[in-house]
């Protein structure tokens, strides 16, 4: 089915068989089965139509009966906001995109204002001073007796930076 009003006859035609299998109506409680799996096959197709045609309003066929009517919505409802939920993730991710960009070509130009960082020179000459420095959450220090840098980051981790020569 390639259209919304096959998807949404199919269903329909669900829904009439199983009410047409209503152990209510048949006076035969071994219906019960076939009734079942026929109104959720009805809802099924319903929400398949929805799937299929989100931008679309919920056809004639479906409008008249809550239970497809519902199953077309809701399944509507949940497809827009999945698509909605991508476009924010894609944006999102356009614009980390963008910050790392311009970091990198701050960082080429050696433009530490723009990352809101001291310079090597400014930050090197306060660690040698034994001052620590805390830099972007991240705390600094120099211990020179070993030449190395310790630092703790936002999260409470410890690390230490060295130069590697013995």
């Amino acid at each position: 089915m390639d259209d919304l009003f096959s998807l949404a006859l199919a269903a329909r035609c669900q829904w009439v068989l199983a009410t047409c299998l209503d152990p209510e109506l048949t006076g035969d409680k071994r219906d019960i089965d076939r009734y079942g799996i026929a109104m959720e096959r009805a809802e099924d197709l319903a929400r398949e139509a929805a799937q299929a045609f989100p931008d679309e309003p919920c056809p004639p066929l479906l409008v008249d009966v809550p239970l497809l009517c519902d199953a077309f919505e809701h399944a509507m409802a949940l497809v827009l906001a999945d698509r909605a939920a991508a476009i924010d993730a894609a944006e999102r991710d356009l614009a980390r995109e963008r910050e790392r960009q311009c970091a990198e070509v701050s960082i080429a130009n050696e433009d530490w204002e723009a990352l809101r960082l001291p310079t090597p020179d400014r930050l090197t000459a306060k660690l040698l001073t034994g001052e620590p420095a805390e830099v972007c959450c991240h705390r600094l220090e120099y211990e020179e007796e070993l030449d190395i840098v310790w630092f703790t980051s936002p999260y409470g981790v410890d690390g230490v930076l060295c130069s590697g020569a013995a």
